[in-house]
């Protein structure tokens, strides 16, 4: 989806925003390692706060994580 975008666009978005459904930590990692400026919740739970006991503990998840926090405070 994201190359889709981008050929029918003509250029690469400054971000790819998504909600925690879209989360998968190898294909955010691929996207991330062809310079894409991703910020996808790894998290679904209610509170950005609370990371649920099964939340995705993958580096990417945990840079996912910073980024978002570092937008919202």
């Amino acid at each position: 989806m994201a190359e889709l975008t981008e050929q029918f666009v003509g250029a690469k978005p400054q971000a790819l925003l998504a909600d925690a459904g879209y989360f998968s930590t190898e294909p955010m990692e691929a996207l991330e390692k062809n310079g894409w400026n991703l910020m996808v919740n790894p998290d679904a739970a209610r509170k950005r706060s609370q990371a649920p006991a099964n939340a995705a503990r993958s580096g990417i998840a945990e840079r996912m994580r910073k980024r978002i926090r570092d937008v919202v405070d």
